[in-house]
């Protein structure tokens, strides 16, 4: 929260001075510091019952801020070889991917980044992927995603889950300063 505050603070003093370059950066930093601070105190005193269902509303609204159409939360378990959703969130007209739907094996390159290299993935296009993800690369293509934000959620010092966001319906830069 302190950090907000000053990040409020430097934007109210940018306002204060006529503008400068930087403004609209900081206050698109800001906003977007609010809303994941939003979001965590809605968990703070939530009933259990209560988790799944807003763990699906937190990720409906990373996926209409990212302009995604799917967003998912996906648990990684190495040493099962699985990599399963969770929870997920899909825009009105698509159908949600076969629950069960293991991972694991359709996206290789995407888990050793991700998991054990603990690197977020930022493809605008999946035809930046290099030529050691040809796998996930047909993989991608066959469920339609055009692009998409991956990131390493930690647990400690272990990267036990990862949120996506996907789009299907064209290509999307994404806004790296946010992975």
């Amino acid at each position: 929260m302190r950090r907000m505050r000053e990040m409020k603070e430097s934007c109210k003093a940018i306002v204060a001075q006529g503008g400068h370059p930087l403004q609209t950066e900081l206050e698109d930093r800001l906003r977007f510091e609010t809303f994941i601070s939003n979001i965590s105190a809605r968990f703070v005193k939530l009933p259990p019952e209560e988790v799944d269902r807003e763990i699906e509303l937190a990720l409906q609204k990373v996926m209409n801020l990212f302009n995604a159409n799917r967003c998912g939360l996906i648990k990684v378990s190495p040493e099962r070889k699985l990599s399963l959703i969770t929870h997920a969130s899909y825009a009105p007209d698509l159908q949600p991917l076969p629950q069960g739907l293991n991972l694991y094996n359709m996206f290789p390159w995407h888990y050793r980044k991700i998991i054990e290299r603990k690197q977020p993935i930022i493809l605008d296009t999946i035809d930046d992927m290099p030529p050691e993800a040809d796998q996930d690369m047909r993989s991608y293509a066959s469920l339609g995603f055009k692009s998409l934000m991956s990131v390493p959620v930690f647990c400690g010092q272990r990267s036990t889950y990862l949120l996506a966001c996907l789009t299907t319906r064209g290509e999307r830069t994404w806004p790296k300063e946010y992975a």
